[in-house]
């Protein structure tokens, strides 16, 4: 038996949580039916990846975490898929692992929202970054 307000987006690869060891319970990341809405309303752009499994691209398409809002449990993404560049942050709240935010940004925004610092997974992801950039 399970929450109906939750729905289950995607799977964290395993680069994600050996990057934020001991930070996830659970590998399922979900978002609740009114941070869908609230997304589909804003951002509409984004709508594609939101269904049929489809962030899942974006998860296995995650080059660094950044500092974009300070909290302590809230974790900010940075994703390029197909010259597009996303940010999500992921929050964990009572063993579960939800969306915060979710939007597409252009190159500029990202440097200035990230304040200049991600920390890349691993290097063939800098070398991805360097390249996009």
């Amino acid at each position: 038996m399970g929450s109906k307000n939750r729905i289950l987006l995607a799977m964290l690869t395993n680069l994600i949580l050996h990057k934020l060891r001991n930070v996830f319970d659970s590998k399922e990341l979900h978002i609740t039916k009114a941070k869908l809405k609230k997304i589909e309303q804003k951002h509409e752009q984004v709508i594609f990846y939101l269904y049929d499994n489809n962030f899942q691209i974006i998860l296995d398409s995650t080059i660094g975490v950044c500092s974009y809002k300070h909290d302590d449990s809230i974790y900010n993404f940075v994703s390029i898929v197909s010259n597009d560049i996303f940010l999500y942050s992921i929050s964990t709240n009572n063993h579960f692992n939800y969306i915060g935010t979710f939007f597409k940004t252009d190159k500029r925004k990202l440097l200035k929202q990230c304040d200049n610092h991600i920390q890349f997974l691993n290097s063939k992801k800098r070398k991805i970054f360097e390249d996009f950039i």
